[in-house]
């Protein structure tokens, strides 16, 4: 029994039951999350870097990398993900690049990066993204 099932049908609340109904009978269909890019055919991409010997990436994992997904004809970026060992970081860092060119726009992606970045890992994201930049220019052809 869902919340929404128990609001709207207050003897489900209590592992009640209406008679004559089965759960495919108060089932409210849910339409799916629109995105604009899911029509287009998009790229996975991805990039590394090294960081410093002290930093927690390079304990971890060892080296700093940055997966893009890109739009193919347009390059515009929709959905970015590094392994930033802070959940705040990633977001961070995926804000300065969400909806951008990753071709186009390479320049303002940068000095952004350079402006508002002040995290230990700067010049490993500037090299990542310099390298998955490098791929999709490989892959298209650009």
């Amino acid at each position: 029994t869902t919340i929404a099932q128990a609001q709207r049908f207050p003897a489900l609340e209590k592992g009640g039951y209406l008679p004559g109904l089965t759960p495919a009978a108060f089932t409210v269909p849910v339409q799916p999350k629109e995105h604009s890019h899911m029509d287009k055919r998009t790229l996975y991409l991805t990039g590394e870097a090294r960081t410093n010997m002290d930093n927690a990436i390079t304990k971890i994992y060892g080296v700093f990398y940055m997966a893009f997904e890109v739009v193919e004809q347009t390059g515009e970026i929709v959905e970015v993900d590094c392994n930033a060992t802070l959940e705040l970081t990633r977001n961070f860092i995926r804000k300065l690049f969400l909806n951008h060119s990753i071709l186009e726009e390479s320049q303002f992606l940068e000095q952004e990066v350079t402006r508002r970045y002040f995290g230990s890992s700067g010049k490993a994201i500037l090299a990542a993204y310099r390298d998955a930049r490098q791929h999709y220019r490989q892959i298209v052809g650009k």
